[in-house]
């Protein structure tokens, strides 16, 4: 693979992760979804036993 090659896939890799980055820090910022996936998330916790308050 040409050098030229490896570097445009290499911007366009990082291109995508900094969008995708973008969008996941857009969504979390949601305080009703970020609520939603930490009650979830401790529900899971207290279901399987493993965190005793």
């Amino acid at each position: 693979m040409p050098v030229d090659m490896e570097i445009k896939n290499a911007v366009s890799a990082s291109d995508t992760d900094a969008q995708y980055d973008e969008k996941a820090k857009r969504l979390l910022g949601n305080k009703m979804i970020l609520a939603y996936i930490l009650v979830k998330a401790d529900e899971r916790w207290n279901f399987a036993g493993d965190c005793k308050y």
